[in-house]
């Protein structure tokens, strides 16, 4: 879209009841606290590990790891990033999630790197309009917890954050437009805008969608604070009794990340806390899901009383034949066979079949 810039990946990138019983994780008294001693001043440095809940998403290429994009930890196997960092990068094997994580060029004692499951991101997103730019990342393992690794809460579903509030934004983005990605995490305080002038300020770039968008920054000349490439995906927090509870994940702006006259949009991520815990409890499965395969499913059956003595392999995903006659052997998807005898499915009661 011509005259939009989404803050794309840097180059190189019953279910009720499930929820209601694992919603005091999600939003537990523990969520959304700082290290006591950390005070944000605004696009400078932020201290190590001062917001615990930021990760770096990083994309294998060439057996190297590059950071695409931030996300926010919002449980101890989920993270919550854009759905424009992943769209084109939906395989879980190529995705890594780096917690703990401050300096990218050092490797902190703190930080881990962990591999990624699952990947969602929504089934109605659009590149063409920007709408529903969330994704849910799910996890090898859980994270261990701690006050410099720690998860964010998540709002209410449908909740609005007051005009005028003073949330923050941070991550590894350009610090200016075209300029190289930002070694040490960065930090800055947005004030929330209403959607009025968000809308009339931001209207040649792209619309901007109530209901799936908040916007935040200064549009003041001199004094330019906007996220940028390599943010993307990352939190939009605010503070609330003491907690911090994500209200944004960082998802589009002005072309050259030059906020001047306009401001910057974040993916409300108060639409879509059903959508979230709907996805964590189908478990990192379904539409707009795209899971780590599972290892083969491999079935040895026995048929070593026929003249040939065969052993045939079945594996569910690519079917192999082995016997002591190659030449006789054929398979093809989910089935393998002796020739001219009938199929016989990797799927035949387990009586049949033992694994490997």
């Amino acid at each position: 879209m011509d005259g939009l810039t989404v803050y794309t990946p840097l180059p190189h990138c019953e279910v009720s009841k499930f929820i209601n019983r694992h919603r005091s994780t999600l939003l537990s008294a523990r969520c959304g606290k700082r290290p006591i001693s950390t005070r944000v001043v605004g696009g400078i440095d932020a201290e190590p590990n001062s917001w615990p809940w930021q990760i770096s998403l990083r994309v294998k290429v060439r057996g190297k790891l590059y950071h695409i994009c931030g996300g926010s930890l919002i449980s101890p196997t989920h993270v919550v990033t854009a759905a424009h960092c992943v769209v084109k990068n939906a395989a879980p094997s190529r995705c890594k999630v780096v917690v703990g994580e401050h300096d990218q060029t050092v490797e902190e004692d703190v930080e881990k790197v962990i591999d990624v499951t699952s990947v969602c991101y929504h089934e109605e997103f659009s590149m063409e309009h920007i709408q529903n730019d969330i994704a849910l990342l799910t996890l090898a393992k859980p994270v261990e917890l701690s006050d410099r690794i720690n998860t964010v809460c998540l709002p209410q579903e449908g909740q609005q954050v007051p005009t005028g509030t003073k949330c923050y934004i941070t991550g590894w983005g350009r610090t200016i437009g075209g300029g190289k990605p930002a070694k040490i995490l960065q930090q800055a305080i947005m004030p929330v805008v209403d959607h009025q002038t968000c809308a009339v300020a931001n209207k040649d770039i792209a619309p901007v969608d109530k209901h799936s968008m908040v916007c935040a920054g200064y549009a003041i000349a001199g004094n330019v604070v906007s996220g940028c490439q390599g943010d993307s995906g990352g939190p939009f927090v605010c503070e609330e009794n003491g907690q911090f509870v994500l209200h944004g994940a960082v998802s589009w702006g002005r072309p050259g990340c030059k906020a001047e006259t306009t401001y910057s949009v974040f993916t409300r991520v108060s639409s879509y806390v059903d959508w979230i815990n709907h996805k964590i409890a189908m478990g990192g499965y379904g539409q707009g899901c795209a899971p780590t395969p599972p290892p083969p499913t491999k079935r040895r059956i026995d048929i070593s009383s026929t003249p040939l003595n065969f052993v045939l392999l079945c594996n569910k995903l690519s079917c192999q034949c082995g016997c002591h006659y190659p030449a006789n052997c054929q398979g093809n998807g989910t089935k393998c066979w002796r020739r001219k005898e009938r199929g016989i499915d990797c799927d035949e009661p387990d009586s049949y079949l033992w694994g490997e």
